[in-house]
């Protein structure tokens, strides 16, 4: 095979498209080998298992016949020992039933009886248990009571004092009682002290001076001695002058009034102030004797409670005792029936087993012997059948490695097909296509005639990643997996390159045009390629290190980088002069293409023109997107290559489909 037809897409594509099908082919067949190895064994088996099934279904109608024999002696036997035993099991059952059913009866009697004792107990508490409390608040009240009458002598006393003299601040200390003192003695005392106050009270009451005042003594003497005066005054009338005897007769009674009161007064005061100290210590003492028989009346309300709480523990503590005893009692006396119950049918227990083991040893001394001489002879058999089987499965199994050789013979011949080809491309590209950081050495020739394809890239091809790619079987397992293939541009069949981006995969299209532009520049005789370069996004600054060019040749780089609307639709026009110029003065209808016009023409060869689009379709109008599909469906045989990239966020012109640039295009 020519180099020329080595490197081009289709061969690409054919390597891919071969290799697949392979790949397909040995998944085929992988899967119908091992069908049929399995058709083989399953046949196998089939014979196998009707004979081995024909000789069981023998062996076990006649050995289940025997079988059923012994079975049926022995369970005739042990149908025998357990309708005895459970009949036995059922008298044991029934009467511990019944001495438990009596057990429980006078248990729960006994408990019905302490339940009843407890609720009693309860009852009787509940019922005396506020009567302290009640008792309590009642002789509380009594004592309140009798506080506000103390309260009330001494606010009495306050009043008839002050009607004497000043009511002293009180220095009366009461005397403690003594401890140990019940309620009514404390009550006793509180009454002995209040009779002290009112006795005390009276004493202040009745004293002469204050009676003699406080009864209007002074203003019965006034009335007296007025009259007595008036009486004299009506014997001296006439002797003396009426003015002295008219003021004698009053001037006297109320002198002597007045100084019999102011005379008594002292008097009365005095009386009255030596009383007050055993009034007030009266007042003081029967506070205490009060406060104290309140006390004595809440720890004896406290007592009884304290009592009546005891007692109920101490009935409820006899009761539970003695529902323990009981129940203790009933427990031990029904553990003495059940144990002599089991006792008895024990020994008739041991009677049944013992008539039972000499039957059983009767039966297995007639027929486990005979049995064991039948399952011998059907292993015997079964052997037989195994061994035929096991000739048929190796014989299967030698067809089988035979068909997976041949199968293996043909996946590696394929293999090996599909990876010469492309170890040949790469060969190729790796030639004629070295690094960039190799590119600038002196050694480096400058080409001097046409290539059939430039590598701008590779993509890895992994069979894995294909439906089957990978065999199940070991044996068909490949040392190699993943591949290697250049991305190339093929002349003339598909020399364009389609680049479909958004977002930062634009960048990436880009640094991807500009590898392509370099290697043409590199792999075709110098001055044989000339761009015309739109970039209208970009303005120019991503292929402006292009524009070295221009230095040594303006028609390189056709003058500058293409940007506004206009001047792409002019460039695209000159373009397509070009083309008509090419096919009518050079191809005509001798050659197919510029490549042998090329050949042809040797020195005066015609250049290639590349039209490189960044971001297509901006500014792109609907005229330029028209002549720019033409250029692509056209200009391959003229010499006219396009390398595009295009930005799929862009909204494309009017009628135009971008199928129509993928067409022409490796994308």
């Amino acid at each position: 095979m020519t180099l020329t037809a080595v490197m081009t897409t289709d061969r690409e594509r054919e390597l891919i498209r071969k290799v697949t099908e392979l790949v397909a082919w040995r998944a085929r067949e992988e899967r119908e080998t091992a069908e049929r190895d399995s058709a083989r064994s399953a046949q196998a088996k089939a014979d196998f298992e009707g004979q081995r099934n024909q000789e069981t279904a023998t062996f076990e109608r006649d050995h289940g016949a025997l079988v059923a024999e012994y079975r049926e002696a022995r369970e005739s036997i042990l149908f025998k020992y357990e309708s005895d035993g459970y009949a036995l099991s059922q008298q044991e059952e029934t009467l511990v039933d019944k001495v438990t059913a009596k057990h429980n009866e006078a248990l729960e009697d006994a408990k019905t009886l302490w339940q009843h004792r407890h609720q009693e107990i309860q009852v009787a508490f509940k019922d005396q248990e506020g009567l302290p409390q009640k008792e309590f608040v009642q002789y509380k009240h009594q004592c309140d009571g009798s506080l506000a009458e103390v309260d009330g002598l001494e606010a009495q006393a306050q009043g008839i004092v002050r009607r004497r003299c000043e009511w002293p601040a009180s220095t009366a200390a009461a005397t403690a009682p003594p401890p140990g003192l019940s309620r009514i003695e404390c009550s006793e005392r509180a009454v002995a002290a209040i009779v002290r106050i009112r006795e005390t009270l009276h004493k202040i009451e009745q004293s002469p001076a204050a009676r003699f005042i406080e009864d209007g003594w002074p203003f019965l003497i006034f009335l007296f001695t007025l009259v007595a005066a008036g009486l004299a005054a009506f014997c001296l009338w006439g002797k003396f002058h009426w003015g002295i005897l008219a003021a004698g007769g009053v001037l006297v009674p109320i002198i002597v009034a007045i100084a019999s009161r102011q005379i008594a007064r002292p008097f009365a005061r005095s009386q009255t102030q030596r009383l007050i100290p055993d009034l007030q210590q009266a007042i003081v003492q029967a506070r205490v004797e009060l406060a104290t028989t309140t006390l004595a009346a809440r720890t004896e309300a406290e007592r009884k409670y304290r009592q009546m709480v005891e007692k109920r523990d101490r009935d409820v503590a006899s009761a539970k005792n003695q529902w323990k005893e009981t129940r203790h009692s009933l427990r031990d006396a029904h553990q003495d029936r059940l144990s002599k119950i089991a006792e008895d049918f024990s020994r008739k227990r041991q009677a049944i087993e013992d008539i039972n083991e000499r039957q059983l040893a009767a039966v297995e001394a007639k027929y486990p012997h005979r049995i064991q001489k039948f399952e011998q002879d059907f292993e015997r058999k079964m052997l037989d059948v195994g061994e035929t089987y096991r000739m048929k499965r190796i014989a299967s199994k030698q067809q089988s490695e035979q068909e997976w050789n041949e199968l293996a013979a043909t996946w590696s011949a394929g293999l090996a097909e599909f990876q010469a080809g492309v170890d040949q491309m790469n060969e190729f590209c790796d030639a004629h296509f070295p690094a960039w950081q190799k590119d600038g050495s002196a050694e480096w020739p400058a080409p001097n005639g046409s290539i059939p394809a430039i590598r701008f890239g590779r993509f890895d091809f992994n069979l894995s990643t294909l439906p089957g790619g990978l065999p199940t079987s070991k044996d068909l397992a490949v040392p190699r997996v993943e591949f290697e293939i250049p991305a190339i541009l093929s002349y003339p069949e598909r020399p364009s390159l389609l680049l479909e981006t958004e977002g930062e995969g634009r960048d990436a299209a880009t640094l991807v045009i500009q590898n392509m532009m370099l290697r043409l520049l590199t792999s075709l005789p110098p001055g044989k390629v000339r761009f015309t370069i739109i970039d209208p996004v970009g303005l120019g600054q991503n292929f402006s290190a292009f524009m070295h060019l221009a230095d040594f040749d303006e028609r390189l780089v056709t003058n500058r980088i293409w940007t506004e609307s206009n001047h792409i639709n002019q460039r695209l026009t000159d373009l397509t002069e070009h083309m008509e110029n090419v096919i009518q003065k050079y191809l005509r209808n001798e050659f197919a293409s510029i490549q042998q016009y090329n050949e042809h023409a040797g020195e005066v060869a015609e250049p290639f023109q590349i039209l490189v689009v960044a971001n297509f379709p901006a500014n792109f109008s609907d005229e330029a997107a028209r002549r720019l599909v033409s250029i692509a469906a056209s200009g391959a045989r003229c010499g006219v290559y396009t390398l595009i990239s295009t930005d799929e966020k862009l909204t494309v012109p009017r009628n135009f489909d971008l199928a129509d640039l993928e067409s022409q295009a490796a994308t």
